[in-house]
């Protein structure tokens, strides 16, 4: 995607999450309806005073409405982090947000704590992803519920004593996530606890 195409796209982004009208948006930035439309489609290109003064309106920075960086904030320690990171911008949000909580509190793990578990979870690539998999699972299917027309009628019972008969169960979506969270997550993330845990161990022994 093109430069242009970028800025007409997260252009009217910031617009439609503003609310605002294109009418509106041109009152606000000093132009035409007619520009802002002309933006948005790509057919006409904006000059560097609009796009300063598009920034300056949204809290955005230039480089965010020209595609230059992905992170749309202004601070410089928040875009580097996002850039070096790969994060998303929530996540480098969470991330500062802990660094000035312990600035405040200095009570519970440091932020350098919080932060080296969290790097060594996102080092273990097919651990944290069968760990996200398994937790994916667990919300949607917390999300889908049962059909109350169907679940727990008389057919519903017949099907179920017929399986049992058979040596087949039918469980409920309660207790298929139940097992999901209790067999399947909290061993993951226990195993993943105790290696970081071992790890420490290994580098503390090897210090002294």
């Amino acid at each position: 995607m093109d430069t242009k195409s970028i800025f007409a796209k997260r252009f009217r982004e910031l617009r439609e999450a503003a609310g605002l009208k294109q009418s509106e948006m041109g009152e606000k930035l000093g132009v035409s309806r007619g520009s802002i439309s002309f933006y948005e489609n790509c057919d006409r290109t904006p000059d560097i005073e609009f796009v300063a003064n598009a920034a300056q309106y949204f809290k955005v920075s230039s480089d965010y409405l020209l595609g230059l960086t992905n992170a749309p904030t202004t601070d410089p320690y928040r875009r580097a982090a996002f850039d070096s990171l790969g994060l998303s911008y929530e996540a480098v949000d969470y991330l500062m947000m802990l660094n000035q909580v312990e600035k405040e509190n200095h009570f519970g793990p440091s932020y350098v704590e919080r932060r080296d578990l969290l790097s060594y979870f996102l080092s273990l690539h097919r651990e944290i992803d069968d760990f996200l998999t398994q937790c994916s699972l667990y919300v949607s299917k917390s999300l889908k519920g049962h059909d109350p027309r169907f679940t727990y009628t008389n057919e519903y019972i017949m099907c179920m004593d017929t399986l049992k008969a058979h040596g087949f169960s039918i469980s409920a979506n309660e207790e298929q996530t139940r097992y999901l969270f209790n067999e399947r997550i909290v061993p993951i993330l226990r195993g993943l606890l105790d290696s970081y845990v071992d790890m420490n161990r290994r580098v503390h022994s090897a210090q002294h």
